[in-house]
């Protein structure tokens, strides 16, 4: 009875791996090798379940290369990304520094912004700018390209319309703010003053940014460091 279920474990086995190209079973799997454990139990021969045991064994084994070989494969391809990762932290360090640089050298507290040939600034502006700058990116909803649609303190206001789709029929534009480095910013048509305010937010979290790329950078050429050693 054992060795029957045993043939068919191993049958089943081969059917679930899905290899097309094997035309005989040779090798326990999961399933098959459980069985044998009872076969060898039920039989009470010692060389059996000295086989068995052994068996047991060597899958064992070839489950830790298996194992190995995957986390040796990924650190490799962690090493090989490593300066691709630096001269990326680098860059977008240099570009937060250059925006943070720009950002300061223009009072913030005093509202300024220009559209098109019309520049918005003193009393009531914030509130203009944000309606006229929200009704100009919906005009231009289906302009799937980037494109510079106002400009505030030296950085570029840039949106790019999205295709409508299955779960959005009516996609709302993305928006960015860009400097030396591109940011993404919201876009609220339903409250034209909060895109003003998510703009001015994402220029306050530069400094966080940069922190944050810093340790990234260090983290990386730590870890470039340590490989070389070894």
């Amino acid at each position: 009875m054992w060795q029957l279920l045993e043939v068919k474990a191993r049958f089943i086995a081969q059917v679930m791996c899905g290899d097309v190209s094997t035309r005989r079973v040779e090798d326990l799997e999961n399933a098959a090798l459980t069985f044998a454990e009872i076969k060898a139990i039920a039989s009470g021969n010692p060389l059996v379940m000295e086989k068995v045991r052994v068996d047991t064994e060597i899958r064992k084994l070839d489950a830790l290369r298996a194992s190995h070989q995957n986390q040796l494969y990924r650190v490799t391809r962690e090493v090989s990304e490593l300066p691709f990762r630096l001269e990326r932290s680098r860059q977008m360090i240099a570009q937060i520094e250059a925006d943070i640089a720009l950002r300061d050298r223009h009072d913030w507290e005093s509202f300024s912004m220009t559209i098109g040939n019309r520049t918005f600034a003193g009393k009531g502006s914030r509130e203009e700018a944000a309606k006229a700058l929200t009704y100009l990116i919906l005009t231009w909803k289906d302009d799937e390209s980037r494109q510079v649609r106002a400009h505030l303190r030296g950085f570029d206001i840039v949106s790019q319309g999205k295709r409508p789709s299955f779960l959005e029929s009516d996609p709302v534009p993305s928006i960015y703010l860009r400097g030396s480095g591109t940011y993404s910013a919201s876009l609220n048509p339903a409250n034209p003053l909060g895109t003003i305010q998510s703009i001015e937010y994402t220029c306050g979290r530069w400094s966080g940014l940069r922190n944050g790329s810093g340790n990234s950078f260090t983290n990386s050429k730590e870890t470039s460091r340590l490989f070389e050693m070894n």
